[in-house]
């Protein structure tokens, strides 16, 4: 019984699979644009907003042409002069509230030793 069951099944598939009622692929004709709008130009997907899309790269003029995100703005640094009984620790904690910032302001200052600040000595801090 199963042995002709599965010669049942084979013999249907077979049958259902031979349909030839469709065109190959190959004699699809191609468009013809005399006819046939032309197709719209390749957009990028903006992915900082998704659901929009930025013009192609290279349209600077009107509406919704490409704008680039602006840079952040870059750390200023400024000069701090040593005074009498300073050290990086001190001047870490009275200029950021923070003692452990005395590694930023002497990263910033790699040519300065920090057992060995002079009273008006200029370094920078970040």
């Amino acid at each position: 019984m199963n042995k002709a069951w599965i010669a049942v099944s084979l013999a249907a598939v077979a049958l259902v699979g031979c349909k030839s009622d469709t065109e190959p692929v190959s004699q699809v004709p191609a468009p013809n644009y005399a006819t046939e709008p032309e197709p719209l130009p390749p957009v990028a997907i903006n992915q900082g907003n998704p659901g929009t899309v930025d013009p192609v790269p290279g349209n600077v003029s009107g509406p919704g042409a490409y704008e680039p995100e602006p840079l952040p703005p870059q750390p200023v640094s400024r000069t701090y002069t040593i005074r009498k009984g300073d050290t990086l620790w001190s001047i870490a904690q009275r200029e950021y509230g923070d003692g452990q910032k005395w590694r930023d302001i002497s990263a910033a200052n790699p040519s300065v030793d920090p057992k060995k600040l002079a009273v008006g000595q200029q370094i920078t801090l970040p």
